[in-house]
């Protein structure tokens, strides 16, 4: 992949879109899906080393391996966690097999971390849909645009449709935890 500055912008947004997102669960104002957390933190490392080896890391893939962690260290200090549901342990455990496929085959490991990752989001699109307090809006709006330079330097240096699967993975997440973010709520 060349450098762009696309891919620069994405990298620098997403290591913004810590700062609000690392404040709001240290002044406990938020609680996020640790499920999704666990899961993210440990298949990032897992997808950096699989699209390393493809020649498809983005610059922001970095700020996820070091930043990931970060939230699920500061979560765990400051108890900031919402319980873990029956849907928790699933999407672990399809989380835990996305990792496993990695060490069976090699060559699929990136598609296997991206599609486990994606369904890790859902503990964390059912909190957001359920308590959007619980989840912090600056941080998203963040990660969206970080996601959206991500996705169009994928497209200006693009060579093969492996190439824009990860992009497209996290726009998409990010852009439906944002939208259910500033959804409006209507009581019943």
């Amino acid at each position: 992949m060349k450098n762009d500055i696309f891919a620069l912008l994405g990298a620098v947004l997403a290591i913004c879109a810590y700062v609000p997102y690392l404040l709001a669960i240290a002044r406990k104002e938020i609680k996020p899906a640790a499920s999704s957390w666990l899961v993210w933190t440990m298949l990032t490392l897992l997808t950096v080393v699989s699209a390393s080896k493809a020649g498809n890391v983005y610059p922001q893939m970095y700020a996820y391996l070091i930043l990931d962690p970060l939230v699920m260290i500061t979560g765990l200090i400051m108890k900031q966690w919402n319980r873990f549901t029956l849907l928790d342990w699933i999407c672990i455990i399809i989380g835990g097999i996305g990792g496993i496929v990695y060490f069976i085959s090699p060559s699929f490991s990136l598609i296997a971390s991206i599609v486990a990752v994606t369904i890790s989001t859902i503990p964390t699109i059912r909190n957001v849909y359920l308590k959007p307090e619980d989840e912090n809006k600056l941080g998203w709006i963040l990660f969206t645009l970080a996601g959206t330079f991500s996705l169009l330097s994928a497209i200006i240096n693009f060579t093969s449709v492996i190439d824009l699967a990860a992009p497209i993975s996290y726009f998409s997440t990010c852009f439906i935890v944002t939208v259910l973010l500033y959804r409006k709520q209507y009581k019943s």
